[in-house]
């Protein structure tokens, strides 16, 4: 069985329905390696989900969001690079310095406790270029990097 089938089947959300971010022609570089296509790049988003949620409650990482830039790629498409902390913990946090939008924290009301749990910091671009339908885009390249603290 795929991962992508086996993640389909035993998990209540709604995961499985990344693939579709992805065309037959999109990449995704991670950790020196390059992976081409929907169905590779699911896989290996999915193990590394895997490994993130760690073995016990205690193991598992999580994410603080705390930069995102968008910006105009060519003439139709559109760059976002998302930057942050792991943690760990089950937290998922999205944070800001200057403006943020309503319910957004910023990095000064973060718990001390949750910035003791640090454990490394990543960066991901996305390169996304109009899809087959009005209004929807596809992931043609994405990029991975991660550093541990």
């Amino acid at each position: 069985m795929f991962i992508a089938d086996a993640c389909c089947t035993l998990l209540p959300d709604l995961w499985c329905h990344m693939k579709s971010f992805y065309g037959q022609d999109s990449t995704f570089s991670f950790s020196g390696e390059t992976h081409v296509g929907k169905s590779d790049i699911f896989d290996t988003l999915s193990r590394i989900r895997e490994m993130l949620k760690g073995n016990s409650r205690c193991e598992k990482i999580g994410r603080v969001m705390e930069k995102v830039y968008c910006r105009a790629h060519w003439e139709e498409g559109m760059s976002v690079r998302v930057s942050g902390s792991f943690i760990m913990g089950n937290e998922f946090l999205v944070c800001a310095d200057g403006f943020c939008a309503e319910g957004m924290l910023s990095m000064v009301e973060l718990s001390p406790d949750i910035l003791s749990k640090q454990a490394g910091h990543f960066q991901e671009d996305f390169f996304m270029e109009p899809g087959t339908a009005m209004g929807c885009y596809v992931i043609s390249k994405q990029e991975l990097h991660i550093g541990v603290s």
